[in-house]
């Protein structure tokens, strides 16, 4: 392939190194007053430093009709991305650009943004290439970046705009002497006309020495000074020199002179014949003196005779032949070529069939030739009798531009089946007339599809517009192009109308047809009100709460098709909040007005509500009727609509019944030494937080040891006295009275109950026994677990503690394990041991077993001594089986030995091994649990010998097949 390249070289602005390759300022209208500021700066990778990239910038607001400064906005660097090539494979490592994007959302009000002029948006930064062949000083110039847009119309009515979306930039060249072009063009989502033209390049008053402003600086800016020879006409010089086509956008030179050229290119927005916006971007363009590339040759040949297309021939598509084949031939080597169809007496489609690419004068490829297949599966035009005139283009991939040879044919083609496209609306069906209350968005989701593939667009017309602009955002998947209509019922824009019908008209037309098919979508927008009155309210008439109680109140304010409403809340001959209450809000916000001691809700559509929150405190409310006022008022286009209404809350005095004090007994018999509790409890009808006390009569209780213990809550007192009488208290009888007492807010009431309590000098004897059945001597063999429980009971209730120990020894060195208790009436404890082979020595073993009676004057005592004698398993035969029949049938299968004596501490099992008759071993094993399936050995008689550490057993088995 042939190479050599122009590049646009689009620069981003940083320290004074040089850099700056181009960019420009675009806008992208979000929703209302939302909008998305971005900056693109292109950035020389090879000559510039990636230390002067700024992580922000700060652009400038600026009153176009006489450059007053608005306001600054502050950037933040997105990302970036390397700028490639439009082929590849013209890559000169001498280009490398990146792009640098900067962006924010902003807010343009038009109450503040409404010059009819509009404003612009500006940002300035040194330095540019040096190497830049058309300009002076290059080095030491910087670039302002500019973008001027319209929030207002002249009516003074908001614009909504985006600005256009320009062809992003590629890191192409252009060669000496050689045709070179470049697509250029924008794309507007708005739909608004664009006019594309030379501009100067602006140098603003940036330079080395303050490569950046502290703050944005105004224009007019200072344009570049060119060089002799160069001028805004010849920005290039050529034959003929760089120019750009007003309405398509396609930039086009053949460069006469070698270097890196500035250019910049103006983008004018019109809609209604009024320009409401311009974007001016920069960029540079670098000429080479590339090798030589020459054109590629093509022949087309007729399908119908096989030979080569004759002027003057026609060609005829049938319905099923729709290709013609292409010879495509260049005499250059790694040369790649394509074909293209396009229309001569006809513009839609332009482009009628395109082909694949193949190379030639390659190693694999040695020819300098190759047939290409044309097909036009498009849509063609009917011109009727008149046959289409169509150019068949063959192409190279040549640098820095292809080139081309053309073959012009006459062609006639039968029609194509051709289904017209479908349009369709996801919540609503074509006709219906679409309710859309003021003030609230509206949006419709709509499709479009067709059989054959041809839609990518969806226009949509809204007679509706001097109440506001509408939005509608599309995209294409899988055929099928989905579009969302938004548009706000904006009140203020209906200036008191009480709204209408207007219609919403969807169409959407087949692409590249001479004649499309189409489809409507149809329907009516209905504005207004379902209803126009005074908002509801929605609350109680009256409330009823007891001093001391607390209340909640909920309350709304409820208006017709959502509409701005607010509420307000204030006392009637009283302060609100002076008097403890509380207003909380669950919709919108929440302001108290000091001076005019009244809470007002706003920020609210179609319904305020909130919650009064009040405890009368005892003290500071007296009983009576308490007036809050409640009014709202519902924002109309048409009007202000208010309502009102007011809440009695009515605050009753306290009514207070007496607590209730309940006692498990009233009298209690104690022993000394024991600890003795009785719970007690106070219950409140009236839930007024009731409190216990506890009075001995003639004696303090704390000093007898008596401590009574509380819990609380609104309604229940809880307590539990505990009691320890000592020796010293033993005959004598106390007497105590519990209290229970409410807190309301008037006086209070309280209850009393007595309690007496007899600490007894009496005593019956405490007795210790055991689970044991016999005397106690217990034989403990090796290895088993040994367990037996032991009892101490006492009828009088005494305190009692039973404990355990060894005679001669520890019971944790021993492995035994007992747990000692303490406590009345009955206690019970067990006693566990597993005894092992190395404690036969020491055998037999005794413990000690005592209770002990708290008893005044002294303790009690009663014991237990258990002997524990430690015993070996004994050696005994086993039972054992002599016949087993391997054969199959799931009975007697295996033989095993599951009744071998166990194991004890003098004597273990070894293994077990099998004989035949003749003495020879054929089966071993040292396992306990073996099983000898008999595999591999016949029928007869077989010897077994079980093996201990102190003894043999022997046997014989038989195997039966």
């Amino acid at each position: 392939m042939k190479k050599l390249l122009f590049l646009f070289w689009w620069l981003p602005l940083v320290t004074s190194a040089t850099h700056i390759v181009g960019g420009e300022i675009l806008m992208k209208h979000l929703e209302g007053d939302r909008y998305e500021l971005s900056l693109n700066l292109y950035f020389d990778e090879n000559k510039g430093s990636l230390g002067a990239i700024d992580p922000y910038n700060e652009v400038g607001v600026f009153r176009l009709r006489d450059h007053q400064f608005v306001r600054s906005i502050n950037l933040q660097q997105i990302n970036w991305v390397p700028v490639l090539y439009t082929n590849e494979a013209c890559r000169n490592d001498e280009l490398s650009t990146r792009h640098y994007l900067y962006r924010t959302e902003i807010e343009l009000d038009p109450a503040v943004y409404n010059d009819p002029m509009g404003y612009y948006f500006s940002w300035e930064r040194c330095c540019r290439n040096e190497g830049i062949v058309n300009i002076y000083t290059p080095e030491a110039v910087g670039q302002a970046f500019y973008l001027e847009f319209s929030v207002v119309d002249d009516a003074q009515r908001p614009l909504y705009n985006t600005s256009p979306q320009l062809f992003p930039p590629v890191s192409d060249y252009a060669c000496l002497g050689s045709e070179f072009y470049f697509d250029f063009s924008g794309r507007d989502p708005d739909g608004d006309s664009l006019v594309y033209s030379l501009a100067v390049p602006k140098k603003g008053s940036t330079e080395t020495g303050a490569p950046r402003h502290s703050a944005p600086i105004s224009g007019p800016y200072a344009e570049v000074d060119w060089k002799p020879g160069f001028s805004r006409e010849v920005q290039i010089m050529g034959t003929p020199p760089l120019s750009v086509d007003s309405l398509t956008g396609l930039l086009r030179v053949t460069a006469s002179r070698l270097g890196l050229h500035v250019f910049a290119v103006k983008c004018e927005e019109f809609r209604a014949g009024r320009k409401i916006g311009e974007v001016h971007r920069e960029f540079q363009m670098l000429v080479l003196d590339c090798l030589p590339n020459q054109p590629p040759a093509g022949t087309v040949i007729d399908p119908e005779t096989g030979v080569a297309y004759q002027t003057g021939d026609t060609i005829h598509l049938t319905d099923v032949q729709r290709c013609v084949q292409v010879i495509a031939a260049d005499p250059d080597t790694n040369t790649r070529l394509s074909v293209r169809a396009v229309g001569v007496n006809f513009q839609v489609p332009r482009q009628v069939a395109r082909s694949e690419s193949r190379e030639v004068n390659t190693p694999q490829h040695p020819l300098d030739s190759t047939e290409l297949s044309l097909c036009f599966d498009a849509c063609l035009p009917d011109l009727g009798e008149e046959p289409m005139i169509v150019d068949v283009i063959v192409q190279d991939d040549g640098c820095s531009v292809p080139k081309t040879d053309t073959v012009r044919i006459i062609l006639t083609a039968e029609p194509l089946p051709n289904a017209p496209p479908q349009l369709g609306a996801l919540t609503a069906r074509a006709g219906d007339t679409i309710p859309v209350a003021f003030d609230q968005p509206f949006r419709l989701a709509v499709f479009a599809t067709d059989p054959e593939g041809r839609v990518d667009n969806i226009d949509v017309t809204f007679a509706n517009e001097q109440h506001g602009q509408f939005y509608f955002n599309q995209r294409l998947a899988s055929d099928t192009v989905f579009g969302d209509f938004y548009w706000y019922a904006n009140c203020n824009l209906f200036q008191g109308e009480a709204g209408g019908i207007f219609p919403l008209r969807f169409v959407v037309k087949e692409n590249d047809c001479f004649r499309p098919q189409a489809d409507t979508l149809q329907f009516w927008v209905q504005v207004g009100y379902d209803s126009v009155g005074p908002p509801a309210l929605v609350l109680p008439d009256t409330v009823f709460v007891h001093e001391g109680d607390s209340v909640d109140i909920p309350f709304a304010a409820l208006a017709a098709d959502s509409v701005p409403l607010d509420l307000f809340v204030e006392g009637i001959g009283l302060n609100i909040r002076q008097e403890g209450m509380q207003i909380a809000s669950d919709s919108g916000y929440l302001y108290y007005d000091y001076w005019g001691e009244r809470y007002t809700f706003y920020g609210t559509y179609g319904q305020a509500s909130g919650t009064l929150s009040w405890q009368p405190e005892c003290e500071a409310v007296q009983p009576g009727v308490y007036k809050i006022a409640f009014s709202a008022a519902a924002h109309y286009c048409v009007g202000l609509q208010s309502g009102g209404d007011t809440l009695n809350i009515v605050v009753l005095p306290r009514t207070n019944a007496a607590p209730r004090l309940q006692l498990v007994t009233d009298t209690l018999h104690v022993w000394p030494g024991g600890q003795w509790q009785v719970a007690v409890r106070g219950v409140d009808p009236d839930r007024n937080n009731p409190t216990l006390s506890m009075e001995g009569q003639g004696f303090q209780p704390a000093a007898q040891n008596m401590v009574l213990t509380t819990s609380y809550s609104d309604s229940v007192a809880s307590g539990r006295l505990t009691f320890q009488p000592s020796c010293a208290m033993a005959g004598t009888t106390y007497h105590l009275t519990f209290r229970v007492e409410d807190h309301p807010c008037g006086p209070s009431a309280q209850d009393s109950a007595d309690l007496w309590i007899h600490v007894r000098d009496d005593d019956s004897t405490a007795r210790l026994t055991s689970s044991l059945s016999a005397a106690p001597y217990l034989e403990v063999l090796a290895g088993k677990d040994t367990t037996f429980t032991l009892f101490g009971d006492d009828l009088d209730s005494t305190y009692l503690m039973l404990e355990a120990k060894g005679l001669g020894f520890s019971l944790e060195e021993m492995g035994m394990q007992f747990e000692a208790q303490a406590g009345q009436f009955h206690l019970s404890a067990p006693f566990r041991w597993q005894a092992d082979c190395s404690q036969l020595p020491a055998s037999p073993l005794q413990v000690l077993f005592l209770l002990t009676e708290q008893t005044c004057p002294e303790p009690r005592y009663d014991s237990l001594i258990v002997t524990l004698a430690v015993i070996d398993s004994a050696d005994r035969d086993f039972e054992t089986y002599n016949v087993f029949s391997p054969n199959g049938d799931g009975r007697n299968e295996v033989f095993h030995l599951p009744d071998l004596p166990p194991d004890n501490c003098y004597n273990a099992f070894v293994g077990i091994r099998i004989y035949n008759r003749w003495g020879k071993e054929v089966f071993t094993s040292e396992r306990r649990d073996f099983v000898w399936t008999g595999e591999g050995a016949p029928a007869g008689t077989y010897f077994y010998v079980v093996e201990y550490l102190r003894n043999q057993r022997k046997g014989w088995v038989q195997v039966i097949r």
